[in-house]
């Protein structure tokens, strides 16, 4: 979608197919979105990877729409929610980190998700990590996730692939060819990858030691690489 009004559009015609598909179930309605979100009245205040700044109700408009009750929250909380819930980790302490197209975690310390003020915890993408760095989404310069996330390694490698135009249509050139090559042992592939492993890595390391925290699950497409 590249607009909020198209995003709500595409999110209805899926819930209202999957309701036609099982019309006499009772359902809520749980959305996960990157970004910050304000979870007291279920908007998106912000998603760094759309192209839109503006912020989105979306419990409101969702509920307008499908009459049913909606929970908004960020994508990594949920993941984290998920993991307290089904896994069990006996009351440890952990952080969730997405690495995909963009980069964010989530903490749950003391059993409970630390949310911070306004929000915004978790926001591991955007601290800075390089000077005279690539203009992020979020509108500030060097962030991890122009360095790490899926998206970044993409653009390294064509940016140093001499031959990217002869190799593949760059246009078309997704992260699964990356992975491809990577996996082929390509060394240009095999060097960005190792240089955001070591960015994120250092990172990570800094952001946790902070709250104690020494365990780590890890999601996103970048699990690929291993």
């Amino acid at each position: 979608p590249q607009t909020p009004d198209e995003l709500i559009e595409d999110i209805v015609t899926a819930i209202v197919a999957c309701r036609q598909s099982k019309p006499n179930t009772s359902y809520r309605l749980s959305i996960a979105v990157h970004g910050q979100v304000d979870t007291h009245v279920g908007s998106s205040m912000r998603m760094p990877q759309a192209p839109w700044t503006q912020p989105i109700e979306l419990k409101y408009l969702l509920e307008q729409r499908l009459l049913v009750e909606v929970l908004v929250d960020n994508d990594c909380v949920m993941l984290a929610l998920a993991e307290k819930w089904l896994d069990g980790h006996h009351g440890e302490d952990f952080c969730v980190l997405n690495v995909d197209y963009g980069i964010g975690s989530s903490f749950l310390i003391h059993n409970d998700i630390y949310r911070g003020k306004m929000f915004g915890s978790g926001q591991i993408g955007h601290i800075k990590v390089a000077n005279n760095g690539i203009i992020c989404g979020c509108g500030r310069e060097g962030c991890l996730e122009t360095e790490a996330s899926s998206t970044a390694l993409c653009k390294q490698y064509l940016s140093r692939q001499e031959n990217a135009s002869k190799l593949v249509h760059i246009d078309d050139f997704v992260f699964d060819d990356f992975v491809k090559l990577y996996q082929n042992d390509d060394p240009i592939a095999q060097e960005v990858a190792m240089h955001a492993a070591t960015i994120l890595g250092q990172s990570l390391y800094n952001f946790l030691i902070t709250l104690n925290i020494n365990k780590i699950i890890l999601y996103g497409n970048t699990c690929a690489l291993g």
